[in-house]
């Protein structure tokens, strides 16, 4: 049976557009999948929101899967 890996990322904030031009449900669906998922076996989880959900860290995260992953 499989693991899961898990790299949820949510972003409602983006710095360089209007506060109308903003999204609403980004974080808010990013936390349900992580939340949902991680109730089970999961070889690797990680939850990146807004500020912290940078380039680098989702390259990371994704390298990190990326180790942890088999081919089967």
């Amino acid at each position: 049976m499989g693991k899961i890996l898990i790299l949820s990322v949510g972003i409602n904030s983006y710095p360089k557009l209007d506060e109308n031009s903003q999204l609403n449900y980004c974080v808010n669906d990013a936390e349900v999948i992580y939340d949902k998922y991680s109730q089970f076996n999961c070889l690797y989880h990680n939850l990146l929101l807004n500020q912290n959900a940078t380039r680098a860290e989702i390259l990371k995260g994704i390298a990190d899967i990326d180790r942890k992953a088999r081919d089967d």
